[in-house]
């Protein structure tokens, strides 16, 4: 079975969802006969490498890719990189993609950024990441950079839409907008992620998806849960058992702290001084959390400003 994330990649300029300026700029390359060096940054699943292929696509050059995060170390940069640059090739010139560059060490970059002086004349690199200040400024400024903003909630829903309509998605009428809407939200604007997830679901499903099964898929807290936290939070007794039934269910901290916020400002009334601390104390434990730390103490920490 074909991954629906290649099987729905865009073909056509019209078909990438996107900014219409970015795209247009991107379009204008194909009509420059001398081309830069680029750096595509963004978020994940915001279309970086999609839009790339409909360039070189346009152009008739030997292409070579390369995920810096995983092929590392100098000899790398000797044994490939500058190994593409010098081979000879019955194409008009040569495009080096280098995937997730800003995975790449600082000594890394700047051996790579010799290369770029030395052979821009023959080759075009192309650099994707999702944090541009991680490549250094000798990289940088030896570029052309475009900025890839995350996807709006509704041209993901669009694109699951379209998804579930050509591969006749079971999912019961009336609850499809709700269904594909939950997945688009969760996705945050990754259009990988959530066509990821539709596929999970359709692979795994074999009745009608329902709201469990979504759930289910995206590990997210039943909304019934988030609102039985919160009834519960009441002494400082009943946060260690609000927290101890949390995990108990297998939820992480991470989830439950990214739809209690939003739930609290959307059903419940809390002043602006509160939710103020309650925001500064996600921010927190987010942090921590992604530093390795207990998720027990940070679920606790957090919820204590429930109270």
């Amino acid at each position: 079975m074909a991954m629906w994330m290649e099987k729905y990649r865009p073909t056509k300029w019209s078909e990438w969802k996107g900014e219409e300026d970015l795209k247009n700029e991107i379009i204008q390359l194909t009509k420059q006969k001398d081309r830069p060096h680029l750096i595509f940054y963004g978020p994940s699943g915001s279309g970086k490498n999609s839009l790339l292929q409909l360039l070189l696509k346009e152009m008739d050059v030997e292409i070579k890719e390369m995920n810096a995060s995983q092929d590392r170390g100098i000899e790398v940069i000797r044994n490939v990189v500058q190994a593409f640059c010098t081979i000879e090739t019955k194409k008009k010139s040569k495009v080096f993609v280098m995937d997730e560059a800003d995975g790449m060490t600082k000594v890394e970059q700047f051996a790579l950024r010799r290369v770029l002086e030395v052979h821009s004349d023959v080759v075009q690199f192309v650099f994707l990441v999702n944090s541009v200040t991680k490549l250094i400024d000798a990289i940088r400024s030896r570029c052309r950079e475009f900025a890839f903003p995350k996807l709006s909630i509704d041209v993901v829903h669009e694109c699951l839409s379209d998804i579930v309509e050509k591969e006749k998605i079971k999912i019961h009428k009336e609850k499809q907008t709700q269904l594909i809407g939950m997945i688009s939200e969760a996705a945050d604007g990754d259009m990988r992620k959530a066509i990821q997830w539709l596929h999970a679901l359709h692979s795994t499903t074999e009745d009608e998806i329902n709201v469990e099964d979504v759930e289910e898929c995206l590990a997210r807290i039943p909304d019934a849960f988030i609102q039985h936290i919160i009834q519960e939070m009441k002494t400082i007794e009943h946060l260690q058992m609000v927290v101890d039934q949390i995990l108990c269910e297998g939820y992480s901290a991470n989830q439950c702290i990214l739809q209690v916020v939003p739930y609290l400002v959307n059903k419940k009334k809390v002043t602006s001084k509160k939710m103020s601390t309650i925001l500064l104390a996600a921010a927190q434990a987010d942090a921590h959390l992604a530093k390795g730390g207990d998720e027990e103490l940070q679920l606790l920490r957090f919820l204590k400003t429930l109270l």
